[in-house]
C-alpha cells in the first residue's frame, strides 16, 4: 500500500521536488507519455513541472503540502497508470548527492545506482549486505538512499540479484548516478 507520507515546506514558500515513478516505460509496460505525466501533476497545483526522459522523473515546485498518495492518484486518473511514487526535496536530493560516498570508484555514472525508499527501515536490510565481500562490485547505504557500484553492468550483477530479493516494507525505486545528476541540476 502507497505510504500517504506529506512533504511539506512551510507557507508561501515554493520548494523544489523531485517524484520519481517506480517502473514507467520500461519495456511495454506501464507506458505513460510525459505530456500526460506533466499534466497530471499540474493539475495538482504544482508549477514549473518538468520531465526528464521517458522513465518517470518529474521535477516541480510547490507552495503547500504535497503527498506522494495525492501524486499517485493524479497520476492514475490522468493517464491510467498505477505506479507508486518516491517524493523526494530538493534539499534531500541535494543531501543524497552530497553523501555518495562511492563517487570515488565510479569510472561510469551509468553503473553506479542510487535507491530511494519510502520507509526508511528497508534501508537497513541493505545494511546487513555492506560487510560482505562484493568485489569488484561495492555497496554503501547512507542516511537518505543506498549506492551501488556495479563496474560489470546491472544485469550481471550478483549484488544487484540479492538486493532484488529483499522483501521491503515500502516502495523503492533506483536511478543510475548520471540521471540523479540530471535531476539535481534541474533542481539548481
Amino acid at each position: 500500500m502507497l505510504p500517504n507520507r506529506s512533504i511539506s515546506t512551510g507557507v508561501g514558500m515554493p520548494d523544489r521536488y523531485v517524484a520519481l515513478l517506480r517502473g514507467i516505460n520500461v519495456g511495454k509496460a506501464k507506458r505513460i507519455a510525459m505530456g500526460d505525466l506533466r499534466d497530471a501533476v499540474g493539475s495538482l497545483g504544482h508549477t514549473e513541472v518538468k520531465t526528464l526522459l521517458n522513465s518517470g522523473n518529474v521535477f516541480f515546485f510547490n507552495a503547500t503540502t504535497t503527498t506522494e498518495k495525492a501524486l499517485y492518484e493524479a497520476i492514475k486518473n490522468t493517464t491510467g497508470v498505477s505506479s507508486d511514487v518516491i517524493l523526494v526535496t530538493g534539499k534531500q536530493l541535494d543531501q543524497i548527492v552530497d553523501q555518495n560516498p562511492l563517487t570515488d570508484v565510479m569510472t561510469d555514472p551509468s553503473r553506479l545506482m542510487v535507491m530511494f525508499f519510502t520507509d526508511a527501515h528497508d534501508r537497513s536490510r541493505l545494511r546487513k549486505l555492506v560487510d560482505d565481500s562484493w568485489d569488484p562490485e561495492q555497496l554503501a547505504v547512507g542516511r537518505q538512499a543506498a549506492y551501488f557500484w556495479c563496474p560489470d553492468g546491472i544485469a550481471k550483477s550478483p549484488l544487484m540479484e540479492v538486493v532484488g530479493e529483499q522483501k521491503f516494507d515500502g516502495t523503492v525505486t533506483t536511478r543510475n548516478w548520471r540521471t540523479v545528476t540530471k535531476l539535481r541540476a534541474l533542481l539548481d
